[in-house]
């Protein structure tokens, strides 16, 4: 059985994303101060996958209600 987090991150999010974002977390455990850097600014670009995927599957839910 998976954890009640990754059962939430796979449901509310692309498995993609998902993917993308725990890699990120690994290189930034592993990476050098220079890398962390460019790491930091993969992960904003991920966040805002993230917050659109979030974004248009709030927007689908309200206009399947109404």
């Amino acid at each position: 059985m998976r954890p009640l987090v990754m059962q939430w991150l796979l449901r509310s999010f692309d498995k993609t994303a998902v993917v993308a974002a725990l890699a990120l977390c690994g290189l930034w455990l592993l990476g050098q101060p220079g890398q962390r850097v460019l790491i930091m600014l993969g992960a904003v670009s991920t966040a805002g996958v993230l917050g659109g995927l979030l974004t248009r599957r709030a927007m689908a839910r309200s206009a399947q209600e109404d």
